[in-house]
């Protein structure tokens, strides 16, 4: 994945676009601090495109839209816009976000979302867990996730950086 992510040059000027990371897989990055809205046609081209037929997505975007870790409600313009879009193509897609600190994973409509803001600042904890919450944990860590697409969270002792 480092490898490939390294041919990261030329983006576009506008602040969402796609990238292949492999035969079948293709990244998605939307821009939850910019109307997305203006983001779902060209959304729905990436994941319709006939010569994506057989891809899995991951998309990537700042804001999560069904957080179960406190701090930050859910990003309800991405919802409005976006998750229609998603439901769509559940199964094909798995969702990744940050802002708010820790680790959690939700399965909505499908569609796994998965929160990994546990990077360094101090963890908010669960606070929001929902019917949709299958994880969380109020800690620092990280997720790895498989090329089918399944997630395993990580924690992380802040002070060592050990799992």
């Amino acid at each position: 994945m480092t490898e490939k992510l390294s041919g990261l040059v030329n983006l576009p000027e506008r602040s969402y676009w796609a990238y292949e990371l492999h035969p079948d897989l293709t990244l998605i990055v939307l821009d939850s601090e910019d109307n997305p809205e203006r983001q779902v046609e060209w959304l729905e081209e990436q994941l319709e495109a006939p010569a994506r037929e057989d891809h899995r997505f991951i998309v990537a975007f700042h804001r999560p839209l069904y957080p179960s870790i406190g701090g930050h409600a859910g990003y309800r313009a991405g919802q409005d816009a976006w998750m229609p879009v998603f439901r769509r193509h559940a199964g094909r897609i798995l969702a990744l976000s940050g802002h708010n600190h820790a680790l959690a994973r939700e399965q909505v409509d499908r569609v796994t979302m998965v929160t990994s803001g546990g990077g360094g600042a101090p963890p908010y904890g669960c606070s929001q867990t929902h019917a949709d919450t299958r994880y969380c944990r109020n800690t620092h860590g990280y997720y790895a996730c498989d090329a089918s697409m399944k997630c395993i969270g990580y924690t992380v002792d802040p002070e060592t950086g050990r799992k």
